[in-house]
């Protein structure tokens, strides 16, 4: 027996997306929802598509915690926090990266199972703050400056 996952991406009203995933696995599974419940927070690594990864789990668990049927009304909970950080994700993906990196920067330990590019990360770090000791006050706000123009 074959599994298979599938979603399809839904235009509707006032240009906002709604996804169908549609597990097939020992039994049929399906949810709608909008586009945005089914980000799971993570992005692929920076060389692929710059998109965040979508779920059928984060969906599912999205719709089994904010989306309740009582008395025959369909009720869906709309928290702010979590729709802005997925926005965020959405819109300024290269800031979540910076931030997600500069936390591997910080992080005292290394864990077991890391993604290689997190040592590729440390080094490089290692290297700008040799390089930003040799510059001048003025120069580091200069490369800041510099820096800040080239980002598109």
């Amino acid at each position: 027996m074959r599994f298979l996952n599938a979603s399809f991406l839904l235009k509707c009203f006032s240009h906002s997306l709604l996804i169908l995933y549609i597990s097939f696995l020992s039994f049929t599974t399906f949810f709608l929802s909008s586009y945005l419940n089914s980000i799971t927070e993570k992005l692929p690594f920076p060389d692929r598509s710059p998109r965040p990864q979508i779920g059928f789990k984060t969906l599912s668990d999205w719709n089994k915690k904010y989306r309740k049927v009582e008395n025959e009304v369909l009720t869906v909970e709309n928290i702010s926090e979590i729709n802005n950080d997925k926005i965020k994700l959405l819109t300024d993906w290269q800031d979540f990266l910076a931030t997600e990196w500069l936390e591997i920067i910080k992080c005292k330990e290394s864990r077991n199972n890391e993604k290689w590019f997190n040592n590729a990360i440390r080094k490089f770090a290692l290297k700008f703050l040799e390089y930003t000791e040799t510059l001048t006050e003025n120069e580091k706000e200069k490369l800041k400056i510099a820096l800040t123009k080239l980002i598109k």
